[in-house]
């Protein structure tokens, strides 16, 4: 087990607010829900890991803070994978007829 910069830089900075909805109500100064929601890890049938979650960094057009998080997308891309053995794939395949038009 070893931790890793999966990003390369930071993606939030600040508190992350804890208070559910309320979390609006105060502003950034309390912190917010951006980060926290959205944050997600998961491994493809190879072991790689995968995160989905916001980057609450970037600023708006203007300079100035977003309230939004946008989101961002990180594959490990070197280092030993979750998986001893790879998973088998299955072809895809339609679960139902597709309609004919």
């Amino acid at each position: 087990f070893s931790v890793a910069n999966a990003s390369g830089r930071p993606i939030h900075k600040g508190k992350i607010c804890l208070s559910g909805t309320a979390c609006n109500l105060s502003g950034f100064e309390g912190g917010d829900r951006r980060l926290g929601d959205f944050f997600t890890v998961n491994f493809d049938h190879k072991g790689a890991i995968y995160i989905a979650s916001g980057d609450t960094i970037l600023k708006n057009p203007l300079g100035g803070p977003n309230p939004v998080g946008h989101p961002i997308f990180i594959k490990q891309s070197e280092g030993s994978a979750l998986l001893k053995r790879p998973d088998s794939i299955r072809k895809t395949r339609c679960l139902y007829p597709l309609p004919s038009c």
